[in-house]
């Protein structure tokens, strides 16, 4: 939160307290204080693979993820969520691949 904390960010986002939902019902603004390990970057998951899997592998994935995104994901320039991490370990295995994938690093966030 800091790096809004300056005197530069004239507008701050907030959700309105009075904007509550109904007896019963859960926010849906509402995010947990629970953290996942996010991966970032597979720049070395080709690496020990054979051509043609790995040419399979990136096709597959760069459908699923779509072609700039999936750019973002492997240079880390976006983080990957527990369920991205195991729809890349089940495309690998579709395609023949069953070593254990090694992203490049792993942080711990906030799961908003």
């Amino acid at each position: 939160m800091t790096q809004y904390n300056t005197a530069k960010n004239i507008r701050l986002s907030v959700i309105n307290p009075l904007c509550y939902p109904e007896a019963g019902k859960e926010c849906p603004h509402f995010r947990t204080n629970k953290k996942i390990r996010v991966a970032w970057g597979f720049k070395n998951l080709y690496d020990d693979m054979p051509a043609r899997i790995s040419r399979a592998i990136h096709l597959n994935l760069e459908a699923v993820f779509n072609h700039s995104p999936y750019y973002r994901y492997r240079n880390q320039k976006l983080g990957l969520t527990p369920k991205q991490q195991e729809c890349i370990r089940q495309v690998c295995r579709k395609h023949g691949w069953n070593k254990e994938i090694a992203f490049d690093r792993y942080t711990e966030e906030y799961d908003w």
